[in-house]
């Protein structure tokens, strides 16, 4: 009998086709999928009581930011 998937198994799968199937359409669809990963994450983590993941996420998203904006 085959195991049951888990579901972090599934979500990790979906992520990696979805990676697949950007990076037919390039490094910016690449990065609209991690950005939308990301977000999910967070909100799963934060329906979970981990408030901060939000502030870590706006962190990255802050550097990332100032580091290119120059």
């Amino acid at each position: 009998m085959a195991r049951k998937r888990t579901r972090a198994q599934n979500q990790a799968q979906h992520w990696e086709q979805r990676q697949v199937l950007a990076r037919e359409d390039g490094p910016q669809a690449v990065a609209s999928v991690w950005f939308d990963a990301a977000r999910m994450v967070a909100k799963q983590r934060a329906l979970g009581g981990e408030m901060e993941v939000w502030e870590e996420l706006a962190k990255a998203l802050r550097d990332f930011y100032q580091r290119y904006s120059q």
